[in-house]
């Protein structure tokens, strides 16, 4: 074989100490606490650098050493495959006993708790909106369908956010968190768009526009120049095909003098 083809399976294996995530996901039934637990202990051990990995950090130095000297046997037409299969066996084997301990590991950390409620919220979050673009899909008349689901589809136009906490470990990994619903979001808007169906929501401060809002209620105001403009935005206009199916819902600003 090669040099160089060893030398990149060499190269494969020490990266392989990143794929304990793998193996710790398959120990978690719950795919949203799976990826809670798996962000941030690969986090912690990448910052931590665990006795653990230095140690199977150091036993692939050693099977570099025997891949080495066997490079010769190897390019004589030695069987390489079964050396590969010896080396691929060890690393399984460190990879399960590296995944357990960072399970207990986990299950014994304090912001544990935190974690796991942000990690399922957003498995929740991530579902509930995957399933409204799938029984958008699923509808023979468009116009019906936002009708019925007016509440669950205007709830995209909000920015999805978790729950605070006091624990600044925990405060860490939010962000993480956030931005995996935010994808969830913008993809089902994406998707929903290109079936004709598309939020829009009003900008604060522009004039009020009866075509596509509506007014629920209105606040005074000393500023002329503010009468008629948006004060407060309650829901997105919906719409359908390029026409507004269901109206924003919005609070004006009054001039006293109006």
């Amino acid at each position: 074989m090669p040099y160089f083809e060893i030398k990149e399976g060499v190269r494969l294996m020490e990266e392989r100490t990143q794929w304990q995530i793998e193996a710790q996901k398959l120990a978690a039934s719950d795919v949203g606490f799976a990826a809670g637990m798996l962000i941030a202990q690969l986090l912690q051990a990448i910052s931590k650098l665990s006795d653990e990995v230095a140690g199977l950090k150091n036993e692939l130095a050693q099977w570099r050493n025997v891949m080495t000297a066997l490079m010769p046997i190897a390019e004589q037409g030695q069987r390489w495959e079964e050396t590969i299969q010896k080396v691929q066996q060890t690393l399984l084997a460190f990879q399960q006993v590296l995944a357990q301990q960072l399970l207990v590991s986990w299950q014994q950390s304090p912001i544990a708790e935190t974690l796991t409620k942000w990690a399922s919220f957003t498995l929740g979050y991530k579902q509930n909106v995957q399933q409204i673009v799938a029984d958008a899909k699923g509808s023979t008349n468009k116009v019906q369908f936002v009708h019925a689901n007016s509440v669950r589809i205007e709830n995209l136009a909000r920015p999805f956010s978790l729950p605070e906490t006091e624990s600044d470990d925990a405060k860490v990994f939010k962000p993480i968190f956030e931005l995996e619903g935010e994808k969830a979001r913008n993809e089902a808007l994406q998707q929903l768009a290109e079936m004709g169906i598309v939020l829009k929501v009003p900008q604060i401060g522009e004039p009020f526009d009866p075509k596509w809002q509506q007014i629920i209620s209105g606040e005074f105001t000393s500023e002329v120049e503010k009468n008629d403009t948006i004060a407060k935005v309650h829901t997105p206009a919906i719409f359908v095909d390029g026409e507004p199916v269901i109206s924003a819902r919005v609070v004006v600003w009054k001039s006293r003098s109006g």
